[in-house]
């Protein structure tokens, strides 16, 4: 019996008390140890690791088993949205399973977003797939998103500067916007009023900005040389592919990329 409380007691309370007095203090001392070996989230790490491996079977077996207490949760609603956004990314686009990955990470980015306003790659993954989405779904839809991804795309890098994802998404929002027809800017400021400003300069600025911080990404130095073009830089866009094309991309979308830099800069040969 701890001396603590056994010289505060009478003789005989002691006796009868003691051997629970003791279990309550065993039990108090056992307890917060307990508790310590009981993980409150996922390992962060060896998900983040997994998705920076590409390997979506292991990153969903290591998250998905959390939904139940962490549906919640922010840092586990944008990672499942990145996954389902990445995962998607890989599929060719006639793989039904493309847009049903996107459509359920979009519902994880909008309740990230609802749970912290604050989160960059919230922002960052809710942009990226309703961009995506609308992007399947023809000019129409990507003109009446494009304030919305603007708006989310400026917020993310406000958030996180450092995000070559979020840099390369606005070069896109830039690109897609800039290179519509007279006749489509035409009937789209018909339907809903003037289109937001979009430039070609703006979208070489931002795939430049994208590569500098991921220079092993064959998708910046691809829309950069496409940007370049399109801004009458076709010196500058032959250089920009010759250095793409010597990237050995990791991924299935990498390699679609870099087959396509490889055809366009044959053609500027």
């Amino acid at each position: 019996m701890s001396p603590l409380y056994s010289s505060c007691l009478p003789g005989r309370l002691r006796t009868l008390l003691g051997p629970w007095l003791l279990a309550i203090f065993l039990l108090a001392a056992w307890c917060p140890r307990a508790t310590a070996q009981t993980p409150a989230s996922p390992d962060w790490k060896a998900v983040d690791e997994a998705h920076r491996r590409m390997d979506y079977p292991r990153e969903r077996a290591l998250i998905e088993p959390w939904r139940d207490r962490l549906a919640a949760h922010v840092d586990w609603l944008w990672r499942m949205a990145r996954l389902d956004f990445d995962e998607a990314y890989q599929l060719r686009d006639r793989d039904g399973r493309k847009q049903q990955l996107l459509r359920r990470g979009l519902e994880y980015a909008r309740k990230a977003l609802g749970t912290d306003e604050k989160c960059a790659k919230a922002h960052l993954y809710y942009a990226m797939i309703i961009g995506q989405i609308a992007y399947y779904e023809g000019n129409e839809a990507k003109i009446r998103v494009s304030y919305e991804v603007k708006k989310h795309g400026l917020r993310a890098l406000e958030l996180d500067p450092s995000s070559a994802s979020a840099y390369h998404m606005m070069g896109r929002w830039h690109y897609e916007l800039a290179d519509l027809s007279w006749i489509e800017r035409t009937l789209a400021e018909t339907l809903y009023s003037k289109l937001p400003d979009a430039s070609f300069p703006e979208a070489v600025r931002c795939f430049k900005e994208a590569r500098r911080l991921e220079p092993d990404n064959v998708s910046h130095g691809l829309w950069l040389a496409k940007s370049l073009l399109a801004n009458d830089q076709r010196h500058e866009a032959r250089k920009a592919l010759e250095a793409a094309v010597k990237i050995v991309p990791p991924d299935a979308a990498g390699r679609r990329d870099l087959e396509e830099a490889r055809k366009l800069l044959a053609r500027l040969q």
